[in-house]
Order: C-alpha cells, then sequence, then structure tokens
C-alpha cells in the first residue's frame, strides 16, 4: 500500500483540478520548483497550508488534525497541534455561523508581495465584512507597533471566549474587526458572529452596512 502523506494529498487535488503547477504555484505565492517539492513532503507550515487549504477549498487542516501523521513522522509540539485543531475548527465552524444567518461568506487570505512582504497581514479575511482573523491572536499583537500612528487598535468590549480587537485605518477611514483564531466550540462562534455583526451595524462605514442590509433583504424575498 503506498503511503499517504499530505504532499501527495495536495498533489493529487491539485492534478484532480487540473491545475497546470505554474498555474497553482501563482495562486499560493511560490516558485514553480517549490511546488515540486510540496509534493514530496510530509510537513508542511502552517501559513503555506492555509494558502492551500484556501486555493483548493479543501480543510487540510481537518485531515492533519484527523491524523498527525500526515503532517510529520516526528512529534508535533503542543503548541503547533493546538494551532493546526483551532484552524480546522474556524474553516469548519464560521462558515456554518454565517449559514444560519442566511449570509454568504467567502473566506480569503492576503498574499505578500513585492514591497508587501514585510507587512504584519492577518491570516484570513471576510472581505465584505470587514472581518479578520488571526492564528493565536489578535492582529494588534501580530502588528506589534509596526503601523504606528496610522492604525488604531481598541479592544472590543465582548464578554466571551473570542478575544477581538477593532481597528481603523487613519488614512482611508476604514474600519475592521479581528478576531484571534483558537479553539471554540460551534455556539461560541456562532455567538462571537452575531455579537460582530452587530457592531457592524453602528460602527462600520456605509459600504458595509448597505451590503449586510441588501443581503438580508434578498434572503427575505
Amino acid at each position: 500500500m503506498e503511503e499517504k502523506f499530505i504532499g501527495k494529498m495536495i498533489e493529487e487535488e491539485v492534478r484532480r483540478q487540473n491545475f497546470s503547477i505554474k498555474e497553482f504555484a501563482e495562486k499560493i505565492n511560490c516558485r514553480r520548483n517549490n511546488v515540486y517539492d510540496i509534493f514530496r513532503r510530509n510537513n508542511i507550515d502552517i501559513d503555506l497550508l492555509k494558502r492551500i487549504s484556501i486555493v483548493l477549498q479543501h480543510n487540510y487542516f481537518k485531515d492533519i488534525a484527523e491524523d498527525m501523521n500526515l503532517a510529520s513522522p516526528i512529534q508535533i509540539s503542543e503548541e503547533e497541534q493546538k494551532k493546526l485543531r483551532a484552524v480546522n475548527q474556524f474553516l469548519e465552524a464560521v462558515p456554518k455561523s454565517f449559514e444560519k444567518l442566511n449570509l454568504d461568506v467567502a473566506i480569503v487570505l492576503g498574499i505578500k508581495k513585492g514591497v508587501e512582504k514585510d507587512i504584519p497581514l492577518p491570516d484570513f479575511i471576510l472581505s465584505d465584512f470587514n472581518i479578520t482573523f488571526t492564528i493565536g491572536q489578535t492582529y494588534e499583537e501580530r502588528c506589534n507597533g509596526f503601523w504606528g500612528n496610522t492604525v488604531r487598535f481598541q479592544k472590543v468590549d465582548y464578554v466571551g471566549a473570542v478575544e477581538m480587537v477593532e481597528y481603523i485605518n487613519q488614512i482611508d477611514g476604514i474600519e475592521y474587526v479581528d478576531i484571534a483564531i483558537d479553539y471554540k466550540t460551534q455556539e461560541e462562534w456562532d455567538e462571537a458572529i452575531s455579537f460582530i455583526l452587530d457592531e457592524i451595524r453602528y460602527l462600520y462605514h456605509p459600504r458595509t452596512l448597505n451590503y449586510l442590509n441588501e443581503l438580508r433583504r434578498q434572503c427575505r424575498q
């Protein structure tokens, strides 16, 4: 029986979806030769895996959380295991939370290119709702003063299992909410998403509010 490992699973899915190697490399922001290296791996880092999961629309965090041998033949640290399980649960739970509210979501992520490579980015973005997510920390913690006075952060006054911060880009005046990704129950995610959508109604720029109202209007028809 052929040995099962994460790189081989990714290769099979790339072939199944008829991606060319060049196209897949561009989508995950790496070089063509690196793609062949990924196909041979039996371990992979979280940042790369999240890009691959989004591009292929397959939750590889779930595969690894259920079978740690897919990630590495050696022992994975407890901290890394927690992160893998948390991202797996996030990718499963958040779409369900929005589905219960009759809202569609597209989970995307920022790709660092050129001068942006040194800029700290959130791990995942719900661009239509101005909600971002960072693994194991808030975006404020990740930035660690990087933006100086151009981005202002304020912790969300929320009682629950979810840590959130609001932040506003002082240049264009657009506001966001960032949520730290750690392990939460489906109910905790449901509560957090409902709370943050209520925040959007009062805090965010009109484009976001109008978008939400239009979605709800369509759902009622």
